[in-house]
């Protein structure tokens, strides 16, 4: 995950889109307990790489299916998310001069309400002031579900259809590499047991196998 000086959020999506949304869903568990603005949030594909990626509810390999995801991932999703916030309230605290528990935050902002002052999160991210060590998650830091912003709402849209409608989105078979092959499955003409061979069977009277 990385956030811009402009305040944009790029979350890496562990799992692929297969049509069922979790390009959506999971990136979407992690912004709301990071208090991310989600008109702000780019969703990045992530690479083939099972030790970073990898389900860590499905025996750490990075695959979708088996309606997994959202289960497998869901724990850690929230947890990194809740961290990144409390780095950010840490962040705005050495910015703003203020005490980090007198910090709270909304979708893209840090703000401390006894001064009325307040940072987005592209302004903390540009201006460096990170915790060093950086504070650890854990689950009393996690957001109960009256408070969540995104979580069970069936208002927000999948990010993977606006490109499928406008045909731009790239599928497997879409994909072009230099000195690629091709290949397809040779399929017998007819069907046959035992010795007999598949391509020289027979005609004969219709029977079962």
């Amino acid at each position: 995950m990385a956030i811009a000086a402009d305040g944009a959020v790029s979350i890496i999506s562990p799992a692929a889109e297969m049509g069922q949304g979790v390009m959506t869903t999971l990136p979407l568990v992690l912004a709301d307990e990071m208090d991310a603005d989600w008109d702000q949030v780019r969703v990045v594909q992530a690479p083939s790489d099972a030790e970073n990626f990898g389900n860590p509810g499905f025996y750490g390999i990075q695959l979708t299916g088996g309606s997994e995801a959202v289960r497998g991932y869901w724990d850690t999703l929230r947890l990194i998310g809740a961290q990144t916030r409390m780095v950010l309230i840490a962040g705005a605290a050495a910015v703003l001069d203020a005490p980090a528990d007198e910090l709270t935050t909304e979708p893209g902002r840090v703000l401390h309400p006894r001064s009325g002052r307040s940072l987005g999160y592209g302004e903390i991210a540009a201006s460096g002031a990170l915790p060093a060590p950086l504070p650890e998650a854990t689950d009393a830091d996690l957001k109960p579900a009256e408070r969540w912003r995104y979580i069970g709402r069936r208002d927000i849209g999948r990010i993977d259809v606006p490109a499928k409608v406008r045909g731009a989105a790239v599928f497997g078979i879409d994909v072009q590499l230099p000195g690629m092959l091709y290949g397809a499955v040779l399929r017998a003409r007819s069907r046959g047991i035992g010795r007999r061979s598949w391509t020289t069977r027979r005609p004969g009277p219709s029977r079962a196998w």
